[in-house]
């Protein structure tokens, strides 16, 4: 319900065009901010809500990297889906702000979004996004 969730979105006033209420729920570890499409107001920020991690796979690859006078540890790692996301289950109308990883680990989550077009202040930390994205291209 709507009306019982401080961080819904009316998505129709943000894109300017025909689409429909949406609820978001963000599940990276950091708020995020959606801004005007001109980037220059903020409309709203949602906060954290908890996070999905992928499991990670690591392997070192040799004896990594001479530089100088030094060695750096060169690996190899791959990140790879687990049930993680059995908290969150698909609901009408309802999105996941994931991070990009978590969103291309699972193609089958239409629900599942990344920010797009951030934009950045003068000193290159994002400000927010004015738009978000599907890996799997379809809603």
């Amino acid at each position: 319900n709507f009306a019982n969730n401080p961080h819904h979105i009316p998505i129709t006033p943000i894109l300017g065009m025909s689409a429909f209420l949406a609820d978001i729920t963000n599940l990276t570890p950091h708020p995020v901010t959606i801004l005007t499409l001109d980037g220059e107001r903020e409309l709203e920020t949602i906060p954290s809500s908890g996070s999905i991690r992928l499991n990670e796979n690591v392997t070192e690859l040799g004896d990594g990297i001479l530089f100088r006078s030094f060695a750096i540890p060169l690996l190899h790692i791959t990140f790879e889906a687990d049930n993680a996301i059995s908290d969150w289950p698909e609901r009408d109308n309802h999105f996941y702000i994931v991070s990009a990883l978590v969103a291309n680990a699972y193609p089958e989550r239409t629900d599942f979004l990344m920010v797009a077009k951030t934009v950045r202040d003068d000193e290159g930390r994002i400000k927010g996004c004015t738009a978000f994205a599907s890996a799997t291209g379809e809603v």
